[in-house]
């Protein structure tokens, strides 16, 4: 098999993908809303950071770069609140809107644009959580 062709058709994996990819974001809105009612409720910010490290890497895999950069944003926010950060309001309209980004990505990405969305706005909101 010397000189065999090892690339592989990503084109086969992007409706499994974006399938998956729905569920985590739907994954992800869900739990936000959970910690917004109940910031200690510690299985639903595990369940938020295990959805964004699965989409970070899944997306990175199929050559999504900001997905995969702005999940991994969002990750390290779960983490912070794994590690005790406190839930507020303005962290979940972030998250919030991380969530509406990667939708709008997603869906411009599965009609065929694959246009990469400006994801520095939301890493900078992001990071003033995180540098707290």
């Amino acid at each position: 098999m010397v000189g065999a062709d090892l690339s592989v058709d990503l084109n086969q994996y992007k409706q499994l993908f974006i399938e998956e990819a729905r569920e985590h974001i739907d994954n992800l809105t869900k739990g936000l809303l959970m910690i917004e009612k109940d910031p200690s409720n510690i299985e639903a910010i595990n369940n938020l950071f295990r959805s964004a490290h699965t989409l970070k890497g899944s997306s990175a895999m199929m050559g999504l770069k900001d997905i995969a950069t702005l999940t991994h944003a969002m990750e390290d926010v779960f983490d912070g609140l794994r590690k005790g950060e406190k839930v507020t309001t303005d962290l979940i309209n972030v998250l919030l809107e991380c969530i509406d980004a990667l939708t709008y990505r997603l869906d411009k990405w599965q009609s065929g644009i694959a246009d990469e969305i400006d994801v520095n706005p939301l890493l900078q909101k992001l990071k003033l959580f995180l540098n707290r």
